[in-house]
């Protein structure tokens, strides 16, 4: 973190001098500093050059700021005076007990220390003023301008620790200049590339950079400039969302723990072990560090100061500033960095290099009889067993309910009962789907050759996986490298698996990396369990994902324009070498076990070639189609029409909308007295405002409702993907009085959200909406006309006209 202090003081008669020798450069009579912390101590030097005694009276800043604070070990800050000197004075006997402190020896320098606090990156100005008097001339004062510059390291070291430690291993982001002028770049890119004649060189490098195709050569520079690109916006954002008066309460299950409600869609991005600062709104506004211990769909829980927690009172309110956590942007520049250095054949792979293999084939011992009567799957196994893609990866491209999890899991249980030397590194992108990939293990591997390793910050732990992860003694604990190396299988997710490459596991130890959902992830979060531990020539990788599906999140507009949103899975399934090699490095799972074929109908046309084929079980997936409540027999889809009204709470961002949420009541209640149990069904909508409402009201209507609802799941796109239920209720929310040429649908448009949304339900699947909005989308429309067609389409109207 790089602190630049300018400072310059006025003209002074008394030939007072204010200094500091720390400063690295003098230019028009200004000092500059530099320090790399975020509390940093600037020690300032007053000397009286002057011949005669001059009193040192006072110093503050002349407005009230939070940053710094001036101190000194004489007691001026605590109004005493202090005795300047002259220079040209010899050494005499101290004054009288009645006189002031007289500084301790003539010519010496008198310090103040400056000590500045720093959250983020700014720019801050303050104003010093020194008040000083002498027995000649009286009072006068000196100020002293402050313009305080805080920045990130651009040069910085990434330690994490699993048992033994390595060495610290510096992490090159980028070039200095670049990076210094980094909203440059961003505004050059904003422009058309020949827009701007008068570019610097390091601009046109920049931008002919990122329209250059990803190449080996180019990977880490492309991937670090999208990285920071991303940086930058995901800064900027943050700063917005300061928190005024806002109520934070203790935790009901943990009272260590306090919890700030955050229920926006544009909510600030904070992962576990963010900081995040509480200033309490009323006077003297004392701020506390927090961090963040648990990230929720509408609220946060931290872990704050031990000085806070005994002062709390219900009551309180503060003033809530967040900050980036800036490790897992760290980790993924380290895995570009390393991929760039010895990955290149994995991840762009060569004709050449595919063709010179053979068709091989592998004897499989089958633990999942559903295998037999699915060649696709059958054949992704027995290709990953005798690794026909080596060394590229292996792709499992598998759409909504068609068993990519499944087949992962089955290809790992072969290698490890036919592999005596194998050892499996399993990755997801939460641990909720790790932990579910733990599972499926464990029913046919030795539960003890099975490690589920667990990030440091989580917190709940499932009770069954605490004896075969690093949970010891009621924590999370690093075990060593030795103990993790004795392990078939490791279980993590993407980003901590990053701690088995500083701990030292050394490259080749794992022959087999699978990815599962590799679709959601970003490129340079995916190669992390790659980068340090693959070794290029022997190990097998595996992705499985459906890039049909959501994708990566990314924030900069930028970042996604130049490739950051596009998964590994998605770009290396665009490219001619996968495309001419299917059978050696591709397969593509078409037998869907979740849905009904009606539900599955409209997607499988848009999205997937119409090659899905219906294979769900009978008698689940027509467990509706004799519903009193469908408009037509053995159709189980439902779009049901709403012309309400959306909405926006003051200030608020996300849009809600009641009309829908009373409908959604309807149905719920025919559901529960059909005798679903709420476990069964998943209510949906892209917007967090509107799950909030469809939660409030399902609350107030608690007493109408003779189950409990808990284990009802009301959430986001987001919050489904990889989910499924027997009934799932879409709420479209938008509804606008606009002309299509000024409606924008936002995340309603999102052709991804609307494959998830629609792809959730096995047996029965009601969509609430407007079609006057939701028809100027090419998939809603398709969606709508083919409800109409089939009698699955209710107008708001009995009596209407379909």
């Amino acid at each position: 973190m790089a602190f630049v202090c300018t400072a310059q003081s006025n003209p002074d008669p008394h030939r007072v001098k204010i200094s500091s020798a720390s400063y690295s450069e003098l230019k028009d009579g200004r000092m500059c500093f530099t320090v790399y912390k975020h509390k940093s101590v600037v020690t300032l030097h007053v000397e009286n050059q002057g011949s005669e005694l001059v009193y040192l009276n006072r110093y503050a800043s002349q407005q009230e700021v939070s940053f710094l604070t001036l101190r000194d070990k004489h007691g001026v800050d605590r109004e005493k005076t202090l005795a300047l000197r002259s220079v040209f004075e010899a050494r005499a006997d101290k004054l009288s007990s009645g006189d002031p402190e007289t500084f301790p020896g003539p010519g010496k320098i008198y310090e103040v220390q400056a000590h500045c606090y720093f959250r983020h990156p700014a720019v801050l100005h303050a104003k010093l003023i020194f008040s000083f008097s002498s027995p000649s001339s009286g009072s006068f004062q000196r100020s002293l301008p402050l313009k305080v510059q805080f920045q990130e390291p651009l040069d910085t070291s990434y330690v994490m620790t699993v048992g033994r430690k390595p060495p610290k291993r510096s992490v090159r982001l980028m070039d200095y200049k670049l990076r210094d002028n980094m909203l440059d770049i961003i505004k050059s890119l904003k422009r058309p590339s020949n827009s701007n004649k008068a570019d610097t060189s390091w601009k046109t490098a920049s931008r002919r950079l990122l329209d250059s195709p990803l190449t080996a050569e180019n990977y880490y520079k492309k991937f670090g400039l999208l990285l920071h690109l991303e940086e930058f916006q995901r800064k900027k954002d943050i700063r917005r969302y300061v928190m005024i008066n806002a109520p934070v309460v203790r935790d009901s299950d943990d009272r260590d723990l306090l919890v700030l409600k955050v229920q926006d869609e544009n909510r600030p991005f904070v992962l576990r072990g963010s900081q995040v600062f509480l200033m309490v709104a009323d006077p003297p506004h004392t701020t506390f560090s927090s961090k963040v211990h648990d990230v929720q769909a509408d609220c946060l829980k931290l872990t704050v100061s031990k000085k806070l927690l005994p002062s709390f009172d219900k009551g309180m309110k503060f003033n809530v500033e967040f900050t980036l956590y800036r490790l897992t942007m760290r980790i993924m520049h380290r895995a570009a960095e390393k991929a760039s250095e010895t990955l290149g054949k994995v991840l762009f792979p060569t004709e050449a290099g595919l063709s010179h293999r053979q068709g091989e084939s592998a004897q499989l011992s089958l633990f999942d009889p559903k295998l037999e009567g699915n060649s696709e799957q059958r054949e992704a196994v027995e290709n990953i067993v005798a690794g026909s893609s080596k060394p590229a990866p292996y792709v499992v491209f598998g759409p909504p309910g068609t068993g990519k999890t499944t087949t992962l899991v089955a290809a790992m249980k072969q290698i490890e009962k036919a592999e005596a030397s194998c050892h499996i590194l399993a990755c997801t992108q939460s641990n909720m789907a790790a932990d579910l990939l733990w599972r499926k293990l464990v029913e046919h591997v030795d539960k003890g050759k099975v490690f589920r390793m667990y990030a440091l910050s989580r917190f709940n732990v499932p009770q069954e996986i605490r004896p075969y992860s690093n949970w010891e003694d009621n924590k999370l604990v690093d075990p060593p490298v030795e103990k993790l190396e004795g392990y078939k299988v490791m279980v993590t997710t993407l980003f901590t698996a990053s701690r088995l490459v500083t701990g030292g596991v050394p490259e080749g130890h794992y022959t087999h990396i699978f990815v599962d959902e590799a679709g959601q992830a970003a490129e340079p979060e995916c190669i992390i369990p790659l980068a340090g531990l693959l070794d290029p020539e022997k190990g097998q990788v595996v992705l499985a994902g459906d890039p049909k599906q959501l994708g990566p999140i990314v924030t900069s507009n930028l970042a996604k324009r130049f490739g950051l949103g596009v998964s590994l899975v998605e770009r290396l399934m665009e490219t001619q070498e996968y495309k001419k090699n299917e059978r050696k490095v591709f397969t593509k799972l078409r037998q869907n076990y979740r849905s009904h074929r009606e539900i599955l109908w409209i997607s499988n046309k848009l999205f997937y070639e119409g090659e899905l084929l219906e294979c769900a079980d009978e008698e689940k997936r027509n467990h509706f189609c004799n519903w009193e409540k469908l408009p037509k027999k053995n159709f189980p889809l439902i779009f049901r029409e709403v012309m309400g009204r959306e909405e926006r709470e003051q200030k608020g961002t996300s849009f809600f909308n009641t009309d829908e949420v009373e409908v959604l009541m309807c149905y719920l209640k025919d559901l529960l007295s059909f005798k679903v149990a709420p476990e069964e069904i998943g209510i949906i909508s892209p917007y967090r405002k509107q799950v909030e409402k469809i939660k409030q009201s399902i609350t107030i209507q608690a007493r109408d409702f003779t189950v409990n609802m808990e284990n009802l799941k009301v959430g986001t796109v987001e919050e489904f993907q990889g989910d499924e239920r027997l009934v799932i209720l879409v709420s479209t929310v938008r509804s606008s009085n606009k002309t299509d040429q000024e409606l924008t649908l936002g995340f309603v448009n999102d052709k991804k959200r609307f494959n998830v949304a629609i792809t959730r339900a096995q047996a029965l699947l009601i969509v609430v909406g407007n079609p006057k909005v939701l028809k100027t989308s090419e998939h809603w429309n398709q969606f709508i006309e083919h409800c109409k067609q089939k009698g699955g389409y209710l107008s708001a109207l009995p009596s209407a006209k379909k």
